[in-house]
């Protein structure tokens, strides 16, 4: 046992933790941004069935159809890009714990600020925007 009260295993154990709690945060957002992708992929889909596959003016159950399913696809993009924002928030709780228990060397370089990105409100405003050009292009056609 070391002058800080942990055992080399206990060294060892929040490293793993650590390095397993910075990959995880990475996998979270790229979630995010995959998420986001496919939303505004299925959201392109919508449009050209809109366009395209339904020759002719639309059927007023058409455009209410491909309306709802936007915005059912949004809502549902929306809440597992808010969810995966909430597992990052208890991945940095966790490292941040961590932190406190490394040595001063390693707070202190760490102690530099750094504001918080904030991307996953980028990816739903984008999200909710899709969905209502989605609404205005589906109404108009």
């Amino acid at each position: 046992m070391n002058s800080d009260g942990l055992t080399d295993d206990d060294r060892e154990e929040l490293r793993l933790l650590y390095n397993v709690s910075v990959a995880d945060i990475a996998f979270f957002k790229q979630q995010q941004w995959s998420v986001s992708n496919y939303t505004l992929l299925i959201h392109a889909a919508l449009l050209f069935i809109a366009y395209q596959l339904l020759n002719g003016p639309l059927a007023t159950w058409h455009h209410w159809l491909l309306v709802v399913l936007a915005w059912t696809v949004c809502v549902a993009g929306i809440a597992m890009i808010h969810r995966l924002q909430s597992s990052i928030a208890g991945r940095r709780t966790r490292l941040g714990r961590v932190r406190e228990r490394f040595g001063e060397a390693f707070r202190s370089a760490w102690s530099i600020p750094k504001d918080p990105d904030n991307v996953h409100w980028l990816l739903t405003t984008v999200v909710l925007l899709s969905a209502g050009v989605v609404t205005w292009l589906v109404l108009v056609a």
